[in-house]
């Protein structure tokens, strides 16, 4: 299945088979039966089971998404003020009041509770609106930044067809920021947090969970632990869909070239975990670092 699928690194590319994988099999491995061979954990010898095949619509609303879009509960955290530490389940990009509500009330928490270590969750994060990143990172960053600094623009007919926005100019530009733009820490008065910030990460950390990562770890607001993001430091974003006129097929095409802070175009990568391990293991290695900090 790999070479009908695109992306930077090999994770990437897994993940969009991983969407994708009922058409993939459907086009691919078209059966009545499948015959599946695998290794427990633990195990010595692989076990095998036969399944029928099922349909591709059926096959379809069985298949694995990410967090859905407009969940309820997109961020919450709980305290343990035994172990000195928090954990924040961070699950979506979404709702840029509700985050400045959200981030005020847990660091005050933080802060009435005496708690010196905070654990962000972004193992099963597919991204959203990056300015609900800003409104967590002003309280831990110990520098001004930005998540994206430079941004190649290209609208053409075609784009700004399907952005249906008629007023809209077919441009090429280039843009870049300036320190004066940066956004800049919050004050001690204003609630900055100083303990020690540990951030879980895995290769299905994506879009604005990415630039997420990617600024805590350039501005060194803590310790990142887990897998290299699967969102890259240079990418594409803003990204239009249309179906093909006569095969219906659905495609995509992006408008935007983001760089994000200090990302070097020469050396493409997600976000490089300070302690590497699998995802799985990150929360018990975030939570024996706290321990130790006591």
């Amino acid at each position: 299945m790999m070479p009908f699928v695109a992306g930077e690194r090999e994770h990437f590319k897994l993940s969009r088979i991983d969407s994708s994988f009922p058409a993939l099999r459907h086009m691919l491995f078209p059966a009545d039966t499948f015959e599946i061979s695998y290794l427990p954990e633990g195990a010595k010898k692989p076990l095998s089971v036969t399944y029928q095949a099922i349909s591709f619509d059926e096959a379809k609303r069985r298949s694995p998404a990410l967090p859905e879009s407009g969940s309820d509960n997109p961020y919450s955290f709980t305290i343990d003020k035994k172990n000195n530490v928090a954990i924040m389940d961070f699950r979506e990009f979404s709702d840029v009041g509700r985050m400045e509500s959200f981030a005020d009330s847990m660091f005050t928490a933080l802060r009435k509770n005496k708690i010196g270590n905070l654990i962000i969750d972004l193992r099963k994060n597919g991204g959203g609106n990056s300015s609900v990143g800003d409104r967590l990172l002003r309280y831990i960053t110990p520098e001004p930044y930005m998540q994206m600094d430079k941004a190649l623009v290209k609208i053409t007919p075609l784009t700004k067809k399907l952005m249906k926005a008629p007023d809209i100019v077919p441009t090429f530009m280039f843009w870049e920021a300036t320190p004066d733009q940066y956004i800049v820490p919050r004050t001690a008065d204003e609630g900055h947090y100083d303990g020690n910030v540990y951030l879980l990460t895995s290769n299905k950390t994506f879009s604005s969970a990415g630039s997420f990562a990617w600024a805590f770890k350039e501005c060194g607001m803590g310790t990142v632990i887990g897998e290299e993001t699967g969102g890259m430091n240079v990418c594409f974003g803003d990204v239009l869909t249309y179906r093909m006129p006569v095969s219906r097929l659905q495609c995509s095409v992006s408008f935007k070239r983001f760089w994000q802070f200090r990302a070097d175009e020469n050396d493409i990568h997600g976000t490089i975990p300070d302690i590497a391990v699998p995802a799985a293991k990150a929360m018990d290695t975030a939570l024996k670092l706290a321990k130790k900090s006591k």
